[in-house]
């Protein structure tokens, strides 16, 4: 018995451990450019677009073999009648035979593999920069969301004072009893969005979490740092001329490298493969041997390869047109997020500069008066909200202005330098 008490013992120690060892939370806070590096290594996504890249890969290598020769057995001059009815004039020929490709197959097939194998390698490129894309996008967002948080607690606070206050002045038979109780209906109100604004900073933390290749929130580390928009905006010009170098146009351009070297391909196909065969015949009847040779040819009379060739060339003007397109496409993407980038810079501008200013020595001057019996409590609270309205449509056109310039760079791929600059510890 003290022995099964003992292995017990050991049993929830353990079990406990590993519960302990599981349920540890991270330290630290949590960097964009440490999401960014963690989602380049962990990404499931990406992760299976590697595995793409290596298949692709392989068949460069197979591109290269040469065909198989193959080997045969043919048996004649018997199981028929007369002096063939057995094996006595049986006749037996071992034959091998090898094909000779022609018009430089196997070097336009290598090619093709290697063309594919970049155009695949620029997928994946594109794909890295949608994934650093949504996870600068993600993080800016989880920002705000905590921002959110912070913001609603301070009416939470005081719409709590609000309370506090009322019930005194109820209390000094100064007010009316209703004051009271409108104070904590705005408590409550004021509580419940909290909790709303709780619930999307998980959310928010939920989706940042997925893109770094995690499914539970609680596994990456808190984030640092407040969004400062500045006063001028960065450099058009600088970041308009990368987009020559966007990864979408450049995957593009590989595929119409791809589809040019298919054309080669198929034309080399239009010219015929020689076969050359040689073995041993065997003569049953005289056990004499004798030498056997062949060689062969396809006569193109029907099949020239034409319509292959055809069909490869109207698919590279087909990757031309959308070359062109994903230009078209990459630049109107540009023109919208600078717009709106330009859009929340003014905003935030005007509103850092004249409203929010104005809100809060109103919001003050208007709570001093309401504790000295010269505001009424609805007062107090429209000066609350109207606040708290102006903070919010200030911490949005941040948001705005992060969201448009993570957009703007992940076009540009300039690594996010801009938008890590605008996030201040």
């Amino acid at each position: 018995m003290r022995l099964i008490s003992w292995v017990a013992c050991a049993v929830m120690i353990s079990t406990g451990t590993v519960s302990l060892l599981a349920e540890e939370k991270p330290t630290g806070y949590l960097s964009l450019n440490e999401a960014l590096a963690k989602a380049l290594e962990k990404n499931p996504a990406l992760i299976a677009q590697g595995y793409n890249t290596l298949a692709s890969e392989a068949l460069i290598g197979q591109a290269d073999v040469l065909p198989n020769p193959e080997l045969g057995l043919v048996l004649e001059n018997f199981g028929g009648t007369g002096s063939t009815r057995v094996v006595d004039s049986l006749e037996a020929t071992v034959e091998i035979a090898q094909t000779l490709e022609r018009g430089g197959k196997r070097k336009r097939r290598v090619d093709l593999a290697k063309r594919e194998y970049a155009a695949v390698n620029r997928e994946k490129d594109v794909l890295q920069s949608d994934v650093l894309s949504a996870t600068a996008v993600a993080y800016v967002e989880t920002l705000v969301a905590r921002e959110r948080v912070t913001l609603v607690r301070e009416p939470v606070r005081l719409a709590q004072e609000t309370v506090d206050a009322a019930i005194q002045r109820v209390s000094a038979a100064v007010a009316p009893v209703f004051e009271s109780s409108r104070a904590k209906v705005s408590l409550a109100v004021a509580q419940a969005e909290l909790s709303r604004m709780e619930s999307n900073e998980k959310t928010s933390r939920l989706t940042l979490a997925s893109l770094l290749g995690e499914s539970d929130e609680s596994r990456i580390p808190s984030l640092s740092g407040k969004l400062t928009v500045p006063d001028v905006l960065p450099d058009q010009g600088v970041l308009l001329a990368k987009l020559a170098d966007n990864p979408k146009i450049k995957w593009q351009h590989a595929v119409v490298e791809g589809k040019q070297a298919q054309v080669e391909v198929e034309r080399s196909k239009a010219l015929q493969d020689i076969s050359l065969s040689g073995g041993i015949r065997f003569f049953n009847d005289s056990s004499e041997v004798a030498l056997v040779a062949g060689v062969s040819i396809p006569i193109p009379v029907f099949d020239s390869n034409r319509g292959n060739i055809d069909s490869a060339r109207q698919s590279v003007q087909a990757a031309k047109e959308t070359v062109r397109s994903t230009e078209i496409e990459v630049k109107m993407a540009f023109a919208s997020a600078w717009q709106d980038l330009s859009s929340a810079h003014a905003t935030v501008m005007s509103l850092k500069r004249d409203a929010l200013p104005a809100m809060e020595e109103a919001h003050v001057n208007i709570r001093k008066a309401y504790t000295e019996g010269q505001a009424s409590l609805i007062e107090v609270l429209d000066a609350q909200n109207a606040l708290l309205s102006v903070q919010r449509e200030l911490l949005e056109a941040e948001l705005s202005y992060a969201v448009a310039l993570a957009r703007i760079e992940g076009l540009a791929g300039t690594g996010f330098s801009e938008l890590q600059k605008i996030i201040k510890e």
